[in-house]
């Protein structure tokens, strides 16, 4: 069984050379009432420095990094019933474009599904397990088990029953670079982020 999904559109603004800042600001829907954003969580990732942690200039030739431990990044946090598997599918732009120039960008995702209460971030972030570059579509349980098997089917719906709910993590990350003598200026790229719930067979 399939249940509806949520979508996301990432959109990211390079305010200028001289500041070298690139961000990536998040912007949500959802299609199905089983799947909620908790509010205050829509992350903003700001690109502006290399991996030695030097400002990026314009024709440096070297990459914005934004890497999981980072407190800048922040995760967008999903509720979702935790009787469910969770697919996760990932359309990102490779480059970032401002009119005839690009810039490479390269989108990392890690996520946490061990029922980390609201607010734990860097509890979540220290238990999120990174994907590898170019991951495409993942599922996952919406709770990890601790026995590693399959749980029983959901519960249906009846009478007074409420499903249970757990809190996923989805932190977002990366790099974009490397800077060539481009145009200072604002850099848009698209990424659609689509959940959807399975049942467990």
């Amino acid at each position: 069984m399939r249940k509806g999904g949520l979508g996301l559109l990432f959109c990211l603004l390079w305010v200028g050379l001289s500041a070298s800042a690139q961000r990536i600001h998040f912007g949500a829907f959802t299609t199905s009432d089983e799947i909620q954003i908790l509010p205050g969580t829509l992350p903003e990732l700001l690109f502006e420095r290399d991996a030695d942690g030097a400002v990026l200039v314009r024709g440096s030739g070297r990459t914005a990094v934004l890497r999981l431990a980072n407190p800048l990044v922040t995760p967008l946090v999903v509720e979702v019933p935790s009787e469910f598997d969770v697919t996760v599918l990932i359309d990102a732009d490779p480059v970032l474009v401002l009119g005839g120039d690009e810039l490479p960008f390269r989108l990392r995702v890690a996520y946490n599904n061990l029922g980390v209460p609201s607010g734990e971030i860097e509890l979540a972030r220290s238990g999120a397990q990174e994907l590898p570059q170019g991951t495409q579509v993942f599922t996952f349980p919406a709770r990890r088990r601790s026995s590693g098997a399959p749980g029983p089917p959901p519960t249906p719906l009846h009478g007074g029953f409420t499903r249970p709910r757990t809190l996923i993590y989805l932190f977002f990350y990366g790099e974009v670079g490397p800077v060539g003598n481009v145009s200072a200026g604002t850099y848009t790229g698209n990424v659609q982020v689509t959940f959807t719930l399975d049942s467990t067979p």
